[in-house]
């Protein structure tokens, strides 16, 4: 019996099978590649506000500041200050200290010159620090919002002691997202 061939034929329906098949593995693999990437981009700058807010809250809780009395001086800015401290030792917070700084961060240029001195300004980056009482009180808060869930931020608590009593502060760092 008489077969006839198939010339001319450039495809066979195994050829275009194998060509999706292999541009499917192909978009897959892209699609993979960049939400990994998201996820990698995202761990490392969660991981950098971490080390920043762990430096801030350290800074701000362990040291006294530059110069050691910068809550008596009448301007506070990156001029006057070389950093900013709230203890009189480590963990033994100063109360006159610790007025000023949330009088100084509850103002928006105030809040411009915390960031400068606690060297966590870059675009964007925001943060609030509240010290709470061991019975839950709030004995002082930043007034600048605090992040939504779709930001990247970072908190780090540590306890200290303001006024004879534990507090503990919370200093919570975030990148707001540029629009």
């Amino acid at each position: 019996m008489f077969q006839p061939r198939k010339r001319g034929q450039f495809f066979g329906a195994d050829a275009i099978l194998a060509f999706l098949l292999v541009l499917f593995a192909l978009v897959a693999a892209g699609v993979a590649t960049e939400s990994l990437d998201s996820q990698i981009s995202t761990t490392e700058i969660t991981h950098r506000l971490t080390e920043r807010a762990t430096d801030s809250l350290n800074q701000l809780i362990r040291t006294p500041g530059k110069p050691a009395d910068w809550n008596l001086l009448t301007t506070v800015d990156n001029t006057t200050i070389d950093s900013l401290g709230l203890s009189h030792e480590a963990n033994l917070l100063d109360p006159q200290k610790v007025a000023r700084f949330f009088n100084l961060t509850n103002s928006t240029d105030g809040f411009e010159q915390a960031c400068v001195l606690l060297a966590i300004r870059e675009p964007g980056y925001n943060f609030t620090l509240t010290l709470t009482y061991a019975n839950n009180t709030v004995a002082y808060t930043t007034l600048y919002p605090a992040p939504v869930q779709s930001h990247i931020a970072a908190s780090i608590e540590r306890v200290a002691m303001l006024n004879h009593e534990s507090v503990r502060a919370r200093l919570t760092l975030w990148i707001e997202p540029i629009q």
